[in-house]
């Protein structure tokens, strides 16, 4: 019910990020609604691929558990299991990239909030 319900809001901010976009004839105007379709379009395919690599890696986990022992089943299994741990730390990094380092562009470039350091 929970990812139903988080789907329709991705589905809202989708529909609603570039309504509002009010550019000029010369093809100047705010790239802040822009940015912040691109933003969400970037986090729904990251959490897509997370989703994917944490099955890949629960599918294998299960195929090592009912390997009974075979030697083969085994090893594709931890081959399975590795290899969806470097597409989960891929995945993350890229998470991590998508959520620090574009804003550091966008404000640099002016099409974005900067962030402020609180002294406190």
């Amino acid at each position: 019910m929970k990812i139903l319900l988080a789907s329709s809001t991705i589905l809202d901010k989708l529909k609603g990020a570039g309504s509002s976009y009010t550019g000029s004839s010369s093809g100047v105007g705010s790239g802040t609604q822009l940015a912040s379709l691109i933003g969400t379009i970037i986090s729904i395919a990251l959490s897509l691929l997370g989703v994917i690599f944490l099955t890949l890696l629960v599918y294998a986990g299960y195929n090592y558990l009912i390997a009974a022992g075979d030697e083969a089943k085994v090893e594709r299994a931890k081959q399975t299991i590795t290899r969806s741990l470097i597409g989960l730390f891929i995945v993350l990094a890229a998470f991590a990239i998508a959520k620090f380092v574009v804003p550091a562009l966008l404000c640099a470039t002016g099409a974005g909030a900067c962030p402020t350091l609180d002294a406190s």
